[in-house]
């Protein structure tokens, strides 16, 4: 009997070894990242890396790879190009684009156009030097870097030995572009990433008065942000002073608009609401999910977008507010309609409806909020 118990511990270890392995699988942030680790023939290395920024371990035909893992996600195989000190300085797209573009060219991955044409297509231009000369810079991060954006259109990156420029190359600012993606890639990826993630909460900002603009109602304050081409649509936020002395963020149905504009820009309020997406596809096609409000909005968050937002109408109890998500560094916005009803404030929770639209590049965004226009 002893025996048998001894087996079933020794099958039941296995299990547990098998689902540690399976829980391990990285996943990739990209298709293209994946063919590129099956064309680099690391796939089954590159699966169960822990998190972190390799640097030193992987090369290709004796030249340098940087590898970086983030939470289980594969996000970045690239040629070395740029130090990690580089990369620690300054936050920046450029650097992830211009590895990965310069190995992707190398790897012997199917292709229907020849680099020549991409670089033309893609409008990869070179003020000094050429794309061989990037190749030649592969391995050496001794050299000093600059990075320019030219009125949030394009990169520009620069290589100096010294004082002597060796390669200059910009780049149109496109989140298609900078991952290597394409739409129906990007929203198939929107929805599985909003489901996987954490609901965040952060600690509430510390507010003093003299950050608060005072207003003639009663115990009300504002919190001044930042406009996206209209006053309608900011990043205002609105706060009460508790009764312990401290300014608290409003969330009431006394103030329903106020209230709905630091639910859906911040992770600093506790509620129970649920978001249900209808994600407007490619094609004319649909995607419908739901998630909670606290992963609906931490996701946008960790995309490093900063949330707009505005009023499109009040009627009864049902507000229609417009939702801007907007990534500067990798130009692109997601635009979102959310609805509403407002009675819910007074319980902390319910449910809202969104459609949204992605990945929306920002030079083509101006036409979209003639409705909040007055």
């Amino acid at each position: 009997m002893k025996r048998r118990f001894r087996y079933i511990g020794l099958a039941l270890a296995g299990l547990w070894a098998n689902a540690c392995l399976m829980t391990a699988q990285n996943s990739y942030r990209a298709d293209v990242l994946t063919r590129m680790a099956e064309s680099l023939q690391l796939s089954a290395q590159l699966d169960t890396l822990k998190d972190g920024c390799y640097t030193h371990e992987y090369a290709y035909k004796k030249q340098p790879l940087t590898v970086v893992v983030e939470k289980g996600v594969v996000t970045h195989i690239g040629y070395t190009i740029f130090s990690t000190r580089q990369r620690t300085l300054l936050k920046s797209p450029v650097y992830d684009f211009l590895e990965r573009y310069t190995l992707a060219a190398a790897l012997p991955m199917k292709r229907e156009k020849t680099v020549e044409k991409q670089l033309a297509e893609d409008d990869i231009a070179f003020s000094e030097g050429t794309f061989a000369t990037l190749n030649k810079l592969v391995g050496d991060t001794t050299l000093n870097v600059t990075i320019d954006n030219l009125n949030d259109k394009r990169y520009k990156v620069s290589w100096y030995k010294g004082e002597k420029l060796r390669c200059s190359v910009d780049f149109p600012i496109d989140y298609d572009l900078l991952h290597g993606t394409e739409m129906v890639e990007n929203e198939r990826r929107i929805a599985e990433g909003m489901k996987k993630v954490v609901p965040g909460k952060v600690e509430p900002l510390q507010v003093k008065r003299e950050q608060l603009f005072t207003t003639f109602q009663p115990n009300y304050y504002v919190m001044t942000g930042e406009s996206y081409y209209t006053d309608l649509l900011n990043t205002n936020r609105y706060y009460e002073k508790a009764p312990d002395g401290q300014f608290q963020l409003i969330f009431n149905r006394k103030y329903p608009m106020e209230s709905l504009a630091n639910l859906l820009t911040t992770l600093e309020l506790e509620n129970g609401f649920e978001v249900k997406v209808r994600l407007k596809m490619y094609d004319f096609k649909e995607d419908n999910f739901s998630v909670s409000l606290a992963q609906f909005v931490n996701y946008f968050l960790q995309q490093g977008c900063t949330l707009y937002f505005g009023i499109i109408s009040f009627e009864e109890n049902t507000a229609v507010c417009q939702l801007v998500a907007r990534n500067i560094e990798e130009g692109y916005c997601h635009t979102m309609k959310v609805t509403c009803d407002v009675e819910q404030l007074l319980d902390k929770k319910g449910s809202m409806t969104v459609r949204l639209n992605s990945y929306i590049p920002t030079s083509r965004i101006k036409n979209l909020f003639e409705e909040l226009k007055m």
